[in-house]
């Protein structure tokens, strides 16, 4: 594997960890963001009431998935 791949392949394993940290941590992030939200008035109660634990969780997951295949994507370029 050369630099290039070795960098990708950490990249990869860097954005699984901060999807596995928000869908871990969803309702603290869910509440500190409808909170921030709600800073903006009128204009940022949807969002805020948009805030769900359940967002961040397929976020959360959406985000891991990505990491994987960015991962895998490395090790394979590096295998070619």
């Amino acid at each position: 594997m050369t630099a290039s791949n070795w960098a990708g392949l950490i990249v990869g394993v860097v954005v699984v960890l901060g999807g596995f940290l928000l869908a871990r941590f969803r309702e603290q992030y869910a509440k500190f963001n409808a909170t921030s939200q709600r800073f903006f008035g009128p204009v940022g109660r949807p969002a805020a009431r948009a805030s769900t634990p359940g967002l961040y969780l397929v976020l959360g997951i959406l985000i891991m998935a990505f990491g994987v295949a960015i991962g895998v994507g490395s090790v394979v370029t590096a295998n070619q």
